[in-house]
Order: C-alpha cells, then sequence, then structure tokens
C-alpha cells in the first residue's frame, strides 16, 4: 500500500515539475528579459517605445498585437544591439534566442530592417547601464568586457595590428 502512494507522489511530482518548467518558466524568463530590454532598447521611456509600435503596426498593416510586435523586436533588436561585446544573463539569453511568435514577409523584413536596425543608437546610455558597476538591477545581467570582434573598435586598441614584412624577392 505504501508503495502505491509513493508511486502516485511521484507521478504527481513529475507532472507538476513538467507543467512548471512548460508554462511558468518562460513566462517568468520573458517578463524578466523583457524588463531589461526595456531599459537597454528604449531609453527615452514609454514615447519611444509607443513609437516603435506604432511604426511597427504600419510596417504590418496592424495584422499583429502589441505583445507579438513587441517580441519581434526585442528579440532582433536585443541581438543586434547586445551583440557579442558584452555578457548575457541567462534570462536573457534564453528568452533572445526563443523563435520569435511571428513570421514577417520578406517585405516587411526588409521595412522592419531598413527602419530599426539601421537607426542610430544612443552609445552614451548603452555603454553607461552595460557597464553600470555595482549596486543597480542591471549590474548582474550585463557586464562590458573587452571586444573580441576584430571589426569594433574595441578590438584594435587590445590586439595592435602586426606590422607587415616584405620578403625580398630579387
Amino acid at each position: 500500500m505504501h508503495f502505491l502512494t509513493i508511486i502516485i507522489l511521484l507521478a504527481f511530482a513529475a507532472t507538476l515539475a513538467f507543467f512548471i518548467l512548460r508554462r511558468v518558466f518562460p513566462a517568468l524568463v520573458r517578463r524578466k528579459a523583457t524588463m531589461l530590454l526595456d531599459v537597454i532598447l528604449f531609453p527615452d521611456g514609454s514615447s519611444q517605445k509607443q513609437e516603435v509600435i506604432n511604426k511597427f503596426h504600419q510596417i504590418t498593416n496592424h495584422r499583429f498585437n502589441t505583445d507579438e510586435l513587441l517580441d519581434y523586436y526585442y528579440k532582433i533588436k536585443g541581438i543586434r544591439t547586445l551583440g557579442g561585446n558584452c555578457r548575457w544573463s541567462f534570462t536573457l539569453k534564453k528568452y533572445l534566442f526563443t523563435p520569435t511568435n511571428i513570421k514577417l514577409t520578406y517585405f516587411e523584413q526588409c521595412r522592419f530592417y531598413d527602419t530599426f536596425l539601421h537607426q542610430h543608437k544612443k552609445k552614451n546610455r548603452l555603454n553607461h547601464i552595460m557597464a553600470d558597476p555595482a549596486g543597480s538591477s542591471n549590474s548582474s545581467a550585463i557586464t562590458s568586457h573587452r571586444s573580441t570582434n576584430p571589426l569594433s573598435p574595441a578590438y584594435d586598441n587590445t590586439h595592435p595590428t602586426p606590422p607587415i614584412i616584405k620578403k625580398d624577392t630579387a
């Protein structure tokens, strides 16, 4: 009889753990990551966010709701903005590397890239958030370090260009 109750409790615990991992955990990850991305991608606040949403609705001809559009924007713009120049928190990495909820047509993607990915970003605000030394809620999420990207200007400072040696062919 005790063996049967143990099996029932284990089955219940496994079902509960499966539910938590499949439903609750992604929602918590999304909430925490979007809070971090709001600070990074919208430094001017809700007015800038509303402007992006309106432009996105105009691009997609109001086919998607606001949450779906913001999810797409967060993931695409977040990966491009953060790039490889910082260490990402677990929640941010987990959220950004999940597939987007919507799929845009080719022409919508082209307009999105022309509009949002080529806009000027405020580097001072982004660097301030990424290199926050201590104490704030952002300091544990993203930390800046030396760049390993050979195309970035920070790479040039840490890795000097080797001198060109010409071989005498005469």
